[in-house]
């Protein structure tokens, strides 16, 4: 797949752009990147504290539930 770059051509006439090398230097660049986010986002510390996202739960059910009960209902 070929990008094409808006920029003057080669003064020489070839027809490339003077950023055809930099677009190739650019693709295992970017992809390098991104794999170096994917492994800082992947390799965080997690939270282990389930008991508590287990409660919340509850709470929010409940919550929910209250709510459902509280609100007038439409025929």
């Amino acid at each position: 797949m070929y990008v094409m770059v808006a920029v003057p051509t080669d003064p020489l006439g070839k027809g490339r752009t003077t950023l055809d090398p930099l677009t190739w230097l650019l693709i295992p660049l970017a992809t390098a990147i991104m794999a170096s986010l994917w492994s800082c986002c992947t390799g965080r510390r997690r939270r282990a504290d389930d008991w508590t996202d287990v409660q919340r739960y509850d709470r929010l059910r409940a919550a929910l539930a209250r709510a459902a009960a509280a609100a007038p209902s439409t025929p």
